[in-house]
């Protein structure tokens, strides 16, 4: 079996989950994935040498006694190579282990030490293994791994510049809420409409009109009026996610969803029903050249080195499908 290739779009070597023997380098592929180094995974289970299917030898071992799902034992089999391109140009092959399969593979080994199953010169490993389970248990490490490497950022810069584009056209507090939409429903409105938050980043001249005619349009003055009158929470870091939409919004996000599950993701049907339910009460004029005229905001140096990361990746996924 040939080894997939997957492109890098948020990570770096190096930065990641933080163990006490290793950093476990984490990336999110362009099709959001999350994955971690195996190298560094082995690293953090202290292991010092340079074989790349240690890993895989340790389970297999283990595997004789305690059953070890399928699953997880072919993603040792056959890695997935991440590409990354590093600052200098090189192009690096990183092979790695999807993030929702660690803390398995780090149990199986706990209990392997408990029950007896493993040599004396192994149970090291186990002691690294059952520090990084009681680390992270109780941690959901697909957003652990979308904080690490800035993909969190960017989805909020994303907010930022659809607000921005609105707000050059309408001056309303309320377009303020815009920044505290939850992810989910972004990415359900992504789907009906073939969105993506690069496109929402990149784009954000022409999906900002459809935000806002699928939003605010629609919105009772009622509900805009206390919008308005309600100025959102400052938004603080926190391990605890909180919701801080304001219930009127809530409601309706609830709403659309449920429309779109009746529409079947069909955006013609969905329409539909959206007008039935929610008629376009505050409708704007929208002309390119109002949006043509905006200048987005300067980019942060942080944020522009991940600009230049996904337009490195892009650039290389074109030039290899023409070759």
């Amino acid at each position: 079996m040939g080894q997939p290739t997957l492109q890098i779009a948020f990570g770096n070597p190096g930065n990641g989950l933080k163990t006490k023997q290793a950093v476990i380098s984490c990336f999110l592929t362009t099709d959001h994935i999350r994955f971690f180094s195996i190298k560094d995974i082995q690293r953090a289970f202290g292991y010092e040498g340079k074989a790349d299917y240690w890993l895989l030898e340790l389970l297999t071992g283990i595997s004789r006694f305690l059953p070890i799902p399928t699953e997880l034992m072919s993603a040792l089999e056959y890695p997935i190579a991440l590409t990354y391109h590093s600052a200098d140009g090189t192009i690096v092959k990183i092979k790695a282990f999807r993030a929702d399969l660690l803390l398995p593979a780090v149990e199986i080994v706990v209990k392997a030490k408990n029950d007896g199953y493993l040599n004396l010169g192994r149970l090291r490993y186990a002691k690294a293994a059952q520090l990084i389970f009681e680390q992270y248990k109780n941690v959901d490490l697909q957003l652990y791994v979308d904080e690490v490497v800035g993909f969190n950022f960017f989805k909020t810069q994303a907010k930022e510049r659809i607000k921005y584009f609105i707000t050059q056209k309408v001056k309303d507090p309320a377009i303020d809420w815009i920044l505290f939409f939850p992810d989910d429903f972004f990415e359900t409105w992504f789907a009906i409409y073939g969105l993506s938050w690069s496109q929402l980043y990149e784009n954000s001249a022409k999906t900002a009109p459809v935000f806002y005619d699928l939003v605010f349009g629609r919105l009772p003055e009622t509900v805009l009026h206390e919008l308005r009158l309600t100025k959102p929470k400052r938004v603080y870091k926190s391990k605890n996610t909180r919701d801080l939409l304001h219930p009127e919004l809530k409601a309706y996000t609830i709403v659309l969803s449920q429309l779109l599950q009746t529409a079947g993701n069909h955006l013609h049907i969905f329409t539909q029903l959206l007008n039935r339910a929610y008629p376009l009460e505050n409708p704007l004029k929208w002309d390119d050249s109002t949006t043509n005229q905006v200048q987005p905001a300067q980019l942060s140096g942080f944020n522009l080195s991940l600009k230049k990361g996904i337009e490195r990746q892009q650039t290389y996924t074109q030039k290899k499908k023409r070759a």
